[in-house]
């Protein structure tokens, strides 16, 4: 699982590490899930992944998490190790 973090000031950014400071989701290690997750540009606001984060998307923050997701394996969704959806932490 990758973490995706909503920092105080409000900027969204991937966190590999796990320790930054902010609201975070995580999304599985498939690009599919994360194009679930982050949703269509028409539909930034309501995806899964801003109303886990309790926030909204920008073009910017939705244009870099997809930048980031196509560096990611896309693994077929019946795969038995990968999990739907965005988790909330």
């Amino acid at each position: 699982m990758i973490r995706v973090v909503r920092a105080p000031a409000g900027r969204i950014c991937v966190d590999e590490t796990g320790k930054a400071h902010g609201r975070g989701a995580y999304l599985c290690r498939n690009q599919a899930c994360w194009e679930k997750g982050i949703g269509q540009a028409h539909s930034t606001n309501s995806s899964a992944l801003a109303h886990a984060l309790k926030g909204t998307l920008s073009e910017t923050d939705r244009a870099a998490l997809l930048d980031y997701a196509r560096r990611l394996p896309d693994m077929a969704s019946t795969d038995e190790n990968h999990s739907e959806g965005v988790a909330q932490k």
